[in-house]
């Protein structure tokens, strides 16, 4: 398995982005939430179950995103799609 490197430049884009997600109240933490894939699925679920609508950014094909975009459209909410391919060195 190869490592995957981002440009600096990247991270700091992304780490502002984040950031200003989490000061209008775009990002929920959960703390006694287990990590597991099975939790990050059942969270995807419950955000869904609360919106009304969903814009996705699904990078490489991400299966995380794919699920919330399949989840928005069993639900019956508009859905906007970003794709995008980030080479991994």
């Amino acid at each position: 398995m190869s490592e995957g490197v981002v440009e600096s430049v990247v991270v700091e884009n992304l780490i502002a982005q984040l950031t200003k997600i989490q000061t209008l109240g775009g990002l929920i933490e959960g703390k006694d939430t287990p990590l597991n894939k099975k939790a990050y699925f059942d969270r995807i679920t419950r955000i869904i179950e609360e919106s009304d609508e969903l814009v996705a950014f699904q990078v490489n094909n991400s299966e995380g995103t794919q699920d919330t975009i399949n989840k928005a459209k069993k639900k019956g909410i508009p859905v906007k799609k970003y794709s995008y391919e980030i080479p991994v060195c």
